[in-house]
C-alpha cells in the first residue's frame, strides 16, 4: 500500500490500526467513567460516540482496523519461529489472542442487536441486562486485557522518544486511571439500575427486555463467531507445529557459529530467533522488529547464498 509516494510496511498498518483500536477503547473507557458524574451525561456521551463509530466512516475505520491488526497479529504469530521471547511480549500476544473472545461478546450484543433487533445501545439496557444476569464480572473483565493490549503496544511504539520518557510517570497515571474509572462507574451504574428496576414500569420503559427468540438468535452469533475465532488461532499454530515438524524431517537446516558454539536453525529463522532457540543472550531492545539498530550480524561465509536485504534490513 502507498501513501503520499510512500510504502507502508507491516509495521506502518500495525501501528496505524492499533492506535485506532486504541482511540476506540479510550472513548469507551473515557465515557463510562462519567456516569461516576452523571448517568445522563454519560448516556449523551454514548449517543454521540455511538453515532460516529455506526455512521459510514466510522464504521469502516473502526471494522477495517479491526480486520488489519488481527490479521498481522496472526501473520506476525505464524513468522515467528520459536515461541521463546521476552515476558512482556508473549503477555501482548496472549492479551492479542484472547481479547477477541471478550470483545466479540461485546459487538454481537451492542451493534449486532441494534443492527438486527433494533435494541438501541444504551446503558439502561446493556448495563441493566449485564447486571441482573450476573455478568458484570466479565463485563469488567473485559476491560483489563484489551487496555493492557493497547497500553504495551503503545509503549513498545513510542518508549524510544525522549518526550515519552519525560512523561513516563503521567502516562503510567493515564493508563491505571482510565479503567479503574470507568469500573467504578460500572458497578455504580449496575447499583442504581439494580435499584431502579424495583419499578416494573421502569423496566418496561427502559431496560426494553429482549424476546427469548432475539437473545437465541444474539446468543448463537456470538458463540459461532467466537468458536470461528478459536478454530482461526488453533489453525495458525497448529500450522506453526506442522512446518517446524517438516523442516526437522527435512533436514533444511542453517549452521550459525556463535562464541564457542555452533547450532543448527531451519532456514527461514532470524538470528535473534535462533538466539531465543537456543537460550543464547542477545540483547534487542526492540524485541526483533527492527527499530533500534542494536544487533550487529558479521555473515562469514555463504554471502552468496543469502536474499537481497529487505526493507527493515
Amino acid at each position: 500500500m502507498r501513501i503520499a509516494g510512500r510504502t507502508l510496511s507491516r509495521r506502518d498498518l500495525r501501528l496505524a490500526s492499533g492506535l485506532v483500536l486504541y482511540a476506540y477503547i479510550a472513548a469507551h473507557l473515557g465515557v463510562h467513567a462519567l456516569a461516576l458524574w452523571s448517568i445522563d451525561v454519560a448516556e449523551t456521551a454514548l449517543a454521540a460516540m455511538v453515532r460516529w463509530w455506526h455512521s459510514a466512516p466510522g464504521s469502516a475505520l473502526f471494522y477495517g482496523a479491526a480486520a488489519v491488526h488481527v490479521s498481522l497479529a496472526l501473520w506476525s504469530v505464524w513468522q515467528r519461529r520459536t515461541l521463546r521471547m521476552p515476558p512482556a511480549d508473549f503477555v501482548r500476544i496472549l492479551l492479542g489472542v484472547g481479547i477477541p473472545l471478550l470483545l466479540i461478546g461485546h459487538a454481537i450484543g451492542t451493534r449486532y442487536a441494534w443492527e438486527a433487533h433494533r435494541l438501541a445501545p444504551v446503558y439502561t439496557r446493556i448495563v441493566h441486562a449485564l447486571w441482573a444476569s450476573d455478568s458484570e464480572g466479565r463485563q469488567l473483565a473485559l476491560l483489563v486485557p484489551g487496555w493492557l493490549h493497547g497500553c504495551l503496544g503503545v509503549w513498545f511504539a513510542f518508549r524510544h522518544h525522549a518526550w515519552v520518557e519525560r512523561a513516563k510517570l503521567a502516562l503510567f497515571a493515564f493508563a491505571l486511571l482510565v479503567p479503574l474509572l470507568a469500573g467504578l462507574a460500572f458497578v455504580d451504574m449496575g447499583r442504581e439500575f439494580a435499584r431502579l428496576a424495583l419499578d416494573p414500569a421502569w423496566v418496561a420503559a427502559n431496560a426494553m427486555p429482549a424476546p427469548a427468540a432475539v437473545r437465541q438468535d444474539i446468543a448463537r452469533w456470538r458463540d459461532t463467531l467466537v468458536l470461528a475465532w478459536v478454530v482461526l488461532v488453533a489453525a495458525v499454530f497448529t500450522g506453526r507445529w506442522f512446518r517446524q515438524w517438516v523442516e526437522q524431517r527435512t533436514g533444511r537446516a542453517i549452521a550459525i557459529d556463535y562464541p564457542g558454539r555452533r547450532v543448527q536453525v531451519p532456514r527461514g529463522w532470524s538470528v535473534l530467533e535462533a538466539s531465543r532457540g537456543h537460550g543464547i543472550a542477545h540483547a534487542s531492545v526492540c524485541g526483533g522488529r527492527a527499530r533500534c539498530s542494536t544487533c550487529r550480524i558479521r555473515v562469514t561465509a555463504g554471502l552468496d547464498h543469502c536474499a537481497v536485504p529487505d526493507e527493515d534490513e
